[in-house]
Order: structure tokens, then C-alpha cells, then sequence
């Protein structure tokens, strides 16, 4: 699938890379519609939804994506607005009369990489690279 790029802006994606849950229980426990949501820059997948992001855009006040999604067997498109601060994202559905919800950033979520940071790989060597010296080494 062939999408703009996206604009990373002060943020970028590690604003609402990550699993994120409306209850930190959720995060240890999930049950049927008590389980976090995985974002990540191509995807967005929660209860009984499994959605490709088809575009997304970048707003003074986060992102607006645009959901291309089955859920319960039905293809729908859909609209989402992420403001992320930290651990606390504002998720407003804008296709569903603007209905928002708040999110928690569920402990040990990954996050996009910041590319405003070019020592965060040195801090966290990737595991192929890790995987590939040990196998160099004797």
C-alpha cells in the first residue's frame, strides 16, 4: 500500500506508536471489549477491529487518520484524531459524532523510534544487529 509519508513534526509518530488502554487493568488483563489498542504508524487494531491506516496527517494538535477497517465482518472507512501527551492520549472518533475517548499508554509499550534523537539507537542496539554480531563472534 503506497502512502504519503508521514510528517513527523515535533512529535512524529512516538506520539501514538504503542498499546494504549482506557484502564491500565486492561493492560495486564484484557477481556473482550476491556483490551488495549495497538497503534502502530501502518496499523491500528482493537476489539474485534483490525484496521490498515490509509493516510494520515499531521494537525497543530496531533494526527488525523483515516482507518481502512474490517470489524465483525464488515469493510468500513473511518476517521480518528490522536492527541498524544506523554502517556495520555485523547482518541476522538470523528466519524462517530466526535465521540472521544482517554487513552493510557499500557506499561512497556513500544514506541516509534525518535528520530529527533540520534543516539536512541546507540542507547537500545537493534536485536538484528545484536543477533548478527553474535553471530560474527567466536
Amino acid at each position: 500500500m503506497n502512502r504519503p509519508p508521514l510528517v513527523p513534526g515535533v512529535a512524529g509518530p512516538r506520539s501514538f506508536v504503542g498499546v494504549w488502554a482506557g484502564d491500565l487493568a486492561w493492560c495486564a488483563r484484557p477481556q473482550g471489549d476491556r483490551r488495549p489498542l495497538t497503534i502502530t504508524p501502518q496499523r491500528f487494531e482493537g476489539y474485534e477491529n483490525r484496521c490498515d491506516i490509509a493516510h494520515i496527517d499531521e494537525t497543530p494538535h496531533g494526527y488525523v487518520a483515516t482507518l481502512n477497517c474490517t470489524a465483525e465482518g464488515q469493510v468500513a472507512t473511518e476517521r480518528v484524531h490522536m492527541a498524544a501527551a506523554g502517556d495520555v492520549m485523547n482518541l476522538t472518533y470523528i466519524d462517530r459524532d466526535m465521540t472521544t475517548v482517554k487513552l493510557l499508554r499500557c506499561p512497556g509499550s513500544p514506541r516509534a523510534p525518535d528520530p529527533a534523537n540520534p543516539l536512541e539507537k546507540m542507547l537500545k542496539p537493534d536485536k538484528d544487529q545484536d543477533q548478527a554480531a553474535a553471530r560474527q563472534s567466536p
